[in-house]
Formats: structure tokens, sequence, C-alpha cells
């Protein structure tokens, strides 16, 4: 709300006297209570969001490892096969060289982690903000916001 929507002394004069119509500047008044009070909820509104996003960080940080829904890994069935099949040679090969720290870089491992939370909380129909922000929290990752719209980008 603008100061010249507040403060006005261009209300019409009353009948017979000096001062203003009362009416006019009654109006006025309840307009400008009109929109204080529409102020008053929206902050309410932002205040009980922002407690909401503060638990569900909480919330987050409690559970770090959480279920995956996934069923649980049974026994690995090739190892029965170790005794049935003569082991073969293996060749060597060459080592790999070293990554370069630029791009084609593989990722690391705690990128690796911060894709997969951002997967699952967009997944989950997380926002966009709320996602950055429990990636802030749970990973060391240079630019969180990009690698949020990355893995954004490619869930399209």
């Amino acid at each position: 709300m603008e100061r010249d929507h507040l403060v006005r002394d261009d209300f019409p004069k009353a009948h017979g006297t000096e001062g203003f119509d009362v009416d006019s500047v009654g109006a006025h008044l309840a307009a400008v209570a009109a929109h204080v009070a529409a102020l008053e909820a929206r902050i309410t509104a932002l205040e009980v969001e922002r407690d909401t996003l503060r638990r569900q960080l909480d919330d987050a940080r409690d559970h770090e490892e959480g279920p995956s829904g996934l069923p649980d890994p049974g026994p690995d069935p090739l190892d029965d096969l170790g005794s049935e099949v003569e082991k073969a040679p293996v060749e060597q090969l060459p080592a790999d060289p070293e990554p370069d720290e630029g791009a084609g870089a593989a990722p690391g491992e705690d990128e690796v982690a911060a894709r997969l939370l951002v997967s699952k909380l967009a997944m989950e129909g997380k926002g966009r903000d709320t996602i950055v922000m429990q990636l802030v929290a749970e990973h060391e990752v240079d630019d969180p916001a990009a690698l949020v719209d990355d893995v954004l980008a490619h869930l399209a």
C-alpha cells in the first residue's frame, strides 16, 4: 500500500462546515482497515508456512536414512555359480586415467547422493525451494540451486 493511498486531503467538504465529509472519510478508513487486515492475514499465513517448513526440515534431519519402499534384498543368486563355473583367467586392463576436474568428470559420491535425494523429494511432490533447503541441510554441494534445477530438468 502506497503512502498516498493512506494520507489524503482531497475528501469532499461537508455541507455548511469547514471539515471533510464524514461518509467519505469513513469509507476511506474502512478501505485502509480492510487492507491492513488482509496484510495481517497474509503475514499469519506466511508464518504458518515457515513453521511447517521448519518442522519438515527438522523431520528430514531426524530421518536421514528412511525406508526406500523397495523390498529387502535377498541372497545373491550369483554366489552359487562360483562352484559350478570354472574361473577363467582375468585379463588385466590398463588403469583408468585420473578424471579431470572440469567438464565430463564423473560426479563424486556426495553429488550422486545429493542428486538421488533431489529426485526422491521431487517424486514426493516437494516444491523446488523445499528441495533446495533440504539439500543444503544434508549435503555439501557447491551450487545447490543449480543442481536442483538440473535434476528437475531431467525429470521433466
